[in-house]
């Protein structure tokens, strides 16, 4: 872990430098957990030298910053697919980690959830369906 803290802090800073001469908008947060595992992943797939654990967390964080810099630039009809997206994104994280052994089962439960939120996707100009899709939306809004 102390050596993942290292490369954290480092490339931080790394991003700080790079974000005050060359790219302002770069997010030197996002750019240093991104960059470290990506480091990670590489080491967990072909060295066998790298902690799930610590791989898992850092992927996970990026999803989920991921979808809170996505979600704030669509259209709010748009944001009712935030959850199906989220649990697909760490069901990818997941496989790629290599730890599922019930990839059938997990896909189908996938396809089902996306299909639910399609159908409040389709109906939301219906207003009893908008006013179940607004208060999932507004459920990570205001809190």
């Amino acid at each position: 872990m102390f050596n993942v803290l290292i490369l954290l802090f480092s490339l931080f800073i790394f991003g700080l430098v790079v974000r005050n001469f060359f790219f302002k908008n770069l997010c030197a947060l996002c750019l240093s957990v991104s960059l470290t595992w990506l480091y990670l992943l590489y080491e967990y797939w072909f060295q066998d030298n790298s902690d799930p654990l610590i791989l898992g967390i850092l992927l996970g964080g990026s999803a989920v910053g991921g979808m809170y810099y996505l979600f704030p630039k669509i259209s709010e009809r748009y944001q009712i697919f935030k959850f199906p997206l989220l649990v697909s994104a760490f069901w990818f994280i997941y496989q790629l980690l290599g730890f599922s052994n019930t990839l059938l089962e997990e896909v189908i439960l996938l396809i089902a959830l996306w299909a639910v939120f399609f159908i409040l996707f389709l109906f939301y100009t219906n207003p009893k369906w908008k006013t179940l899709g607004k208060k999932i939306i507004e459920c990570c809004k205001n809190w």
